[in-house]
């Protein structure tokens, strides 16, 4: 673990970053981290980044500190499956939303029930670690995957990690992207996933507020942004009938 402690402690200052773990997990984050450094530094710098939002987020959730260290876990683990995909895919341009989702979305979460499946099955990690890294793609709605869950069958941290990871992946570079989505950019993402009934508009709610305080957006208010995300969704429904 030491080359993945350094990176921890020069790149990200969580010099206890161990007392936000799940006790015996360990063994689990180690190969997991190290893994991923090695496949996909993007993808590692995600984990990281999504492991130090849910530090910064716990109170504004209501988080208690068993909750976090579970989430936190998770929030380490969640993407291992991509290592077994073709590193073009993730770096590839213009993809549809059917196309991540077929060639990305599912398949990295296969990949990830495989690889988890072991130190689950020696206890290296709880069933509810698991859970939440297998679940993360999952939406309210029931339109995510891979059980298409939806509404109460999600719990309260699988609706803090949907909308925690959805952040950090847009709120960070991504070389598929021609340009770095701003502040304002994701906030709204987000609460358009709210209000087409993806993603709990309450979590959406706290987060957001939490990232404006966090990038400093002026004169934020976290009811305009629905408002707009309502009209946008409004717009396009209309559209679809009229086609």
């Amino acid at each position: 673990m030491a080359s993945i402690e350094k990176d921890f402690l020069k790149l990200y200052l969580v010099e206890n970053y161990q007392d936000f773990l799940e006790e015996r997990s360990n063994p689990c984050v180690s190969d997991c981290l190290e893994s991923l450094r090695v496949f996909s530094m993007t993808t590692f710098n995600h984990s990281i980044d999504f492991f130090n939002k849910l530090i910064r987020y716990q109170k504004p959730l209501n988080l208690s500190d068993k909750e976090l260290k579970t989430v936190c876990t998770a929030a380490l683990i969640h993407d291992i499956g991509k290592i077994y995909l073709k590193p073009s895919w993730l770096t590839k341009k213009g993809l549809t939303r059917e196309q991540i989702r077929k060639y990305i979305g599912r398949p990295h979460i296969e990949c990830t029930q495989q690889f988890l499946t072991p130190y689950l099955q020696k206890g290296y990690i709880s069933q509810q670690v698991f859970d939440l890294a297998i679940n993360h793609h999952e939406k309210l709605n029931g339109t995510g995957y891979l059980k298409q869950l939806r509404g109460k069958q999600l719990s309260k941290l699988d609706r803090i990690i949907a909308v925690v990871d959805i952040l950090s992946a847009i709120s960070n570079h991504r070389e598929y992207r021609d340009q770095d989505l701003t502040p304002i950019q994701c906030v709204d993402i987000l609460c358009y996933g709210a209000v087409k009934g993806e993603l709990d508009k309450q979590v959406v709610k706290i987060v957001s507020t939490e990232f404006a305080k966090d990038t400093k957006i002026k004169n934020f208010d976290i009811n305009e942004r629905f408002s707009v995300a309502k009209q946008r969704y409004e717009k396009e429904q209309s559209n679809q009938k009229s086609a």
